[in-house]
């Protein structure tokens, strides 16, 4: 995985998110669109969310899958 910086985050990217600011982030999450993402919560079945205000404070990491031409 390649690092990304969080407001470049784009379709396709790994998030990892943390419920609160001094906690390890432990949620994960594939981006989706400009406003969906694909998780799942423990004991439930995998689901695509809304990626609202209340998800997007809580990115604490972002990540690209490598490109095999370079170019990310």
């Amino acid at each position: 995985m390649v690092p990304v910086a969080i407001e470049n985050a784009t379709m396709g990217d790994v998030i990892l998110l943390r419920w609160r600011e001094s906690v390890p982030a432990k949620h994960a999450a594939i981006l989706t669109g400009t406003a969906t993402f694909i998780h799942a919560y423990s004991g439930n079945a995998v689901c695509e969310s809304p990626f609202g205000h209340w998800w997007r404070q809580r990115i604490a990491f972002a990540f690209a899958f490598p490109d095999p031409d370079g170019r990310r």
